[in-house]
Order: structure tokens, then sequence, then C-alpha cells
């Protein structure tokens, strides 16, 4: 297998602002493998260094490391020597997320079969169980509540009905900030689920405070994401005791030994996969055990292209599943790398590949 390895500097419309930090452009390394016999795998490293703190010029000379690893090998021996390579602390999950991405895609090119039926179960009646097209939610970045209207005008043809709101931990703010989302919602006869994301912004009191005031307003959460620090396990325990509002947890859980942790200290009840953080082969673990024990699952990423984040909606799709779908960053970058993809339309439906691999093309 051949590799090119590209950068990416990508701007956003809208600053992708959470608790713990401001990213004004999508930073990407693109990899793009070819067997030599017409088809090419497609991955992406999305390292948002506000939460990872990978850098992206290391990720990407991680990435061509893995890619000299990979070369003599078949694709599916790659996918093993890929697996064996989770647990080493040394390589960026981001770097090693792109080529496992890229490994997976090439298999399913070669074998003229869309990059979902991987993860699903083909069938051979012509293709006849092709999944549903998958609703996103659409993420409301931290900003004062006065700028809201303006940005859910921008995605008003969508037909977003599920609101994920980025809270800073500044509480007074956060609320207005989700009051403001609703009277938008209702202004306009649209329903509007929240989702509250705290990027870790919170202590124990604060989150306890926003879900009061919230409640005052009538306005209950589909569920808190990742309300306190990633290791405050026994006070996002605590919180999860303290109110019916479920506790989703994401940086908490990048591996299935943590996934397995927090559902023995009760957590939280949810989990947020995303390839970028785990790693493909890891947050197929992860998903085997959540649901083993009965936990919720979103489907979401980084900052991401509709290169990484394509990829997620194929492995969503042929698993099935998720209760949360939060697929959304495309739609803010404002140059696009592939030819055509999901999130070249505005609507929060996206489709699933109906033709071989991802169905995506680079821009050459």
């Amino acid at each position: 297998m051949n590799s090119t390895i590209t950068i990416h500097h990508l701007p956003v419309h809208t600053p992708f602002a959470i608790a713990t930090g401001t990213m004004q452009a999508a930073d990407c390394a693109v990899v793009e493998l070819d067997d030599g016999c017409g088809n090419i795998g497609l991955g992406e490293a999305a390292p948002f260094s506000a939460v990872t703190g990978e850098d992206l010029k290391k990720t990407a000379d991680a990435m061509s490391d893995l890619c000299e690893t990979i070369r003599p090998l078949s694709p599916e021996q790659a996918i093993k020597a890929l697996s064996r390579k989770s647990s080493d602390s040394s390589i960026p999950v981001t770097a090693l997320c792109a080529i496992e991405s890229a490994v997976f895609d090439l298999i399913a090119r070669r074998q003229s079969i869309p990059l979902w039926r991987l993860f699903g179960s083909p069938t051979l009646d012509g293709g006849s169980d092709i999944p549903a097209a998958i609703a996103t939610d659409i993420t409301v970045t931290v900003m004062p509540p006065d700028q809201v209207p303006g940005f859910m005008d921008k995605f008003s043809a969508h037909g977003f009905r599920t609101f994920k709101v980025k809270v800073s931990g500044r509480v007074e703010a956060d609320t207005e900030c989700v009051r403001a989302v609703v009277d938008w919602g209702t202004k306009h006869k649209q329903p509007t689920e929240i989702i509250l994301d705290g990027n870790q912004g919170f202590d124990l009191e604060r989150a306890g405070q926003l879900l009061a005031n919230l409640a005052k307003l009538n306005i209950v959460p589909v569920c808190f994401e990742q309300p306190l620090p990633r290791s405050d396990i026994k006070g996002l325990a605590k919180l999860s005791r303290m109110t019916s509002v479920p506790v989703l947890l994401d940086e908490s859980v990048t591996t299935v030994d943590e996934v397995v942790r927090a559902y023995h200290a009760r957590a939280g009840s949810m989990i947020n996969i995303k390839i970028t953080k785990s790693g493909v082969v890891e947050s197929l673990r992860m998903i085997t055990a959540a649901k083993s024990l009965g936990m919720g699952l979103m489907i979401g990423g980084m900052l991401e292209t509709e290169i990484a984040m394509g990829f997620s909606l194929q492995m969503a799709a042929g698993l099935g599943g998720f209760n949360l779908i939060d697929l959304d960053t495309p739609f803010f970058i404002e140059q696009r790398l592939t030819v055509n993809s999901p999130w070249h339309h505005p609507t929060a439906l996206l489709d699933a590949s109906r033709t071989a691999g991802s169905g995506l093309m680079l821009f050459k």
C-alpha cells in the first residue's frame, strides 16, 4: 500500500468554542492509501488541540510512520497490526484513527461494498437493507445569548430537531444561552431537544445549579455530557444520583477499560463514541462493552471534516443502536475536501454511502 498525506487548515464560519478552548479552524491531516490496483482508502486525523493537546505536525509524522509499518502488508493484515498499537501511548490516537479508517475504507472498496456493510450484516438480496438516513444534531457553541438567533438562522433550512449546546460553567450565561435556543425554536415552531455539553467546565455545585435553573424554565435536557473533569468519577457518580437527567461520559471514557470502570462506579449511563479520541478498533470494543452493559450510546467527533465524520456515519449506520447522533462539524467548515458528501447538502438527514467504501473522493 502506497500512501499520500496532506495537511489542511480549514477556517470555520463560527468559532468552535467550548468550555476549555476555541478553534477558529479545522486543522487536519488526510491520508490516502492506494493498493496499486485502482482502489483507495481515505482517513483523517483531526487533533482538536483544546481537548487532546496533540500537535498536527507530530500527528502527521506519526501517520507517516504507521503507513511505512503497514506498507508491505495486506489491508487485512494491516488492521491486525494497527489494533496491536492501540495501547501504545507514544502514538497519537488521532494518527492511529486516520490510518485505521483508511484501511477499513480500502477493504470495503476492494470488496465493492459500502463501508457500513463491514460493520453491519451484508445480505444477498440486492441491497434492500440499505440503512435509513440518520438525523444529526447541530452544535451551538459557547457564545453570548444575543448571538444565538443569528447562529440558528444559518441552519434554519436543515431541519435540525436536536441542539447540542456547549455550556461554559458560567451558570447564568449558560442558562440564558439554552433559553435562547428554546425561544428560537418556539418562534419558528420547530421542536428543540437540548443536549448540554460541559466539556469538563463545571464542578458538582454549578452543574446542579444549571439543571435547577433549566427546570424552573421547564427545560429538561436529553442528557448532560461530561460536566465535570474526566478524572472526577466520584463527582460524576454523585451527579448521576442527584438528577434524572442522564449523565453522558465523553472525556472520561477513551478505552474499553474506562467504560467498564465508569459503569461499575455508576458515573454515567451513556457514553460518547469518537473514533478520533479512541481509534477505530478501540471504539468498536467500547461499543460492544457499552451495549452489553446496557449503557446508552452517542456517536460524535472532534472538529472534523466529512472524511473522519463520514467514517463515523458509516460505522453508526452499520452497527445501529446509537441513541444520539452528533455528526455535525462538517457543516461548520467553509471548504470541502471531497467532491460530494452528505454534508454538502442543507439537511440534518445524513445518508450512508450506497457505493463502494465511504463513497468519498478527494478534489485533485
